[in-house]
């Protein structure tokens, strides 16, 4: 039994010191290649498609590098503009067009769909010559990147129209115990999201795990189980409100209402769409709403919708809630995923914000709208 045990232990220390000796000797050949070892990076290692789209932010965690095109293994293309957005469409000189703003996140950017399917793009194919259509959408933007987008990036644009497309990164925070009233659990999930790593001062066992496979399996099996026992203990899913997430939001939106009076003439806030069907017939949690059980997101969702239809007073004709994204039906062709639009559902979503647009527009009165000496003639 015991030369048993010897031979075990001889043959399993054999087998790692080859794995070891193996890792050690593929990170020399990669490292002599390429300047780094595999897991190495800090801003420096660009080999991810989001790595390539988004660079680092001190603000914003992250944002569109500007004037780049890129294509992905799918072949869905990427351009970028001048302004750090996604391409729309619209033409790089907007001096004399009247300039809409977009703010939202990964639904708004367009994941998962080529440039001219995203939805801004297909709004500014719909408004026509006379608009311009500036997307600010970032995956994973929720409403605290939004203020200060508002604050600092926006302006620069000088916008007569800002449209809101928020909630479902909003509502990804609800019963997260980590989430606190500054956002700094969501800000700092943004390096994942948008695979920026987030440089702060690493421990020994952190910068081990960026040179060897081994210690970043052991490390990654850890945190799921981990993360599986947690859950367990803490039954997380819930169904009902978040009363935190709620106030918080609310909070953010009338900040924003407050900006945009400052920037634009007009605020739309457009309600979030989620595709309620694929939620209801999962079972479990969405890994963007770990937290809250599937079938309860599209109850939840549209009461943060009716959080956002507060903002906007009935006697303010400047602010809009547009409802009527909520009056169609909206169905599981609409949608990729969970919540991304596709491209009849971009095409459904932009052409009911398009008629929305160009009706209140031709309601008639420039007020607020039409800042400049030379006014661009509306449609």
């Amino acid at each position: 039994m015991k030369k048993i045990c010897q031979t075990i232990l001889i043959n399993f220390a054999v087998l790692c010191t080859l794995i070891s000796g193996l890792e050690i000797g593929f990170q020399l050949v990669y490292y002599l290649k390429q300047g780094h070892f595999v897991f190495e990076y800090c801003g420096s290692r660009h080999g991810t498609t989001s790595e390539k789209i988004f660079e680092r932010h001190p603000y914003l965690v992250g944002r569109p590098r500007n004037n780049i095109e890129i294509k992905d293994k799918s072949h869905i293309t990427v351009k970028t503009s001048s302004r750090h957005t996604r391409w729309t469409g619209a033409p790089d000189n907007d001096s004399r067009l009247i300039r809409i703003a977009v703010l939202g996140g990964s639904t708004t950017f367009g994941t998962k769909v080529d440039d001219r399917d995203s939805w801004p793009a297909i709004l500014q194919a719909k408004l026509g010559k006379k608009f311009s259509v500036i997307n600010y959408g970032v995956p994973g933007y929720s409403t605290a990147e939004a203020i200060i987008q508002m604050a600092l990036v926006v302006p620069d644009a000088d916008p007569h129209i800002v449209v809101f497309y928020q909630g479902w990164n909003d509502i990804h925070n609800y019963h997260n115990p980590s989430f606190e009233s500054d956002y700094y659990q969501h800000g700092m999930s943004q390096h994942t999201t948008l695979a920026i790593p987030a440089c702060k001062e690493k421990t020994a066992l952190e910068k081990f795990s960026e040179v060897s496979m081994i210690v970043r399996l052991a490390q990654k099996i850890k945190t799921k189980m981990f993360s599986r026992a947690r859950k367990n203990a803490l039954n997380e899913l819930k169904e009902t409100p978040d009363r935190l997430v709620d106030e918080l939001y609310v909070r953010n939106l009338k900040t924003l209402r407050c900006l945009s009076k400052k920037v634009a003439g007009y605020s739309f806030f457009v309600p979030q769409v989620i595709n309620k069907e694929r939620f209801r017939q999962k079972e479990g949690s969405h890994w963007w709403s770990p937290f809250v059980k599937n079938s309860a997101m599209p109850e939840l969702m549209d009461r943060f919708n009716l959080l956002m239809k507060s903002i906007c007073p009935p006697n303010d004709s400047q602010c809009i809630f547009v409802h009527d994204i909520l009056s169609v039906q909206w169905d599981s062709e609409d949608f990729l995923d969970f919540g991304h639009f596709s491209k009849s559902g971009g095409e459904k979503f932009a052409s009911i914000l398009a008629e929305r647009i160009l009706t209140k527009l031709e309601e008639g009165h420039p007020y607020g709208l039409m800042k400049q000496e030379a006014q661009p003639v509306l449609p």
